[in-house]
């Protein structure tokens, strides 16, 4: 699986899109000059460390991603816009959690595919969670 984030660390890459390989190896893509397109999505978090960041505690600290089967990179001459889909947002300062555009937690939901403009991430094909049955 590959894991893409936001690089919020000072330095080179600075609010840059970092994705991890399979293999381990990261790369650094400037989110002006590239897309990055997901399929086979979750966004994950780390709920305590999201808290603490929230409450003031500590400051940047890596605790969010996105896990992705696959994914492609592409050069950018143009924008190209994301299929109509949901925008998702993490800012652990504003909520510790993923949340929808109303402010729902999505903490761990599945998608079809989520693709990036600029530092924004669209998300597009929910994917149905799993219901337990009681009966």
């Amino acid at each position: 699986m590959y894991y893409v984030r936001f690089h919020l660390a000072k330095g080179q890459h600075f609010k840059h899109w970092q994705i991890t390989a399979p293999d381990g190896s990261k790369t650094f893509h400037d989110p002006t000059n590239v897309q990055i397109k997901m399929f086979g999505c979750t966004l994950h978090n780390q709920p305590g460390t999201a808290a603490r960041i929230n409450a003031g505690e500590i400051d940047k600290t890596v605790c969010a991603g996105v896990e992705c089967e696959h994914l492609v990179v592409k050069q950018l001459r143009c924008w190209h816009l994301p299929a109509p889909g949901e925008r998702v947002f993490y800012n652990p300062r504003v909520t510790p959690f993923w949340r929808d555009g109303e402010g729902v937690n999505i903490d761990g939901s599945g998608w079809e595919q989520i693709t990036t403009m600029s530092s924004g991430l669209f998300a597009t094909g929910r994917v149905a969670e799993h219901v337990l049955s009681l009966g």
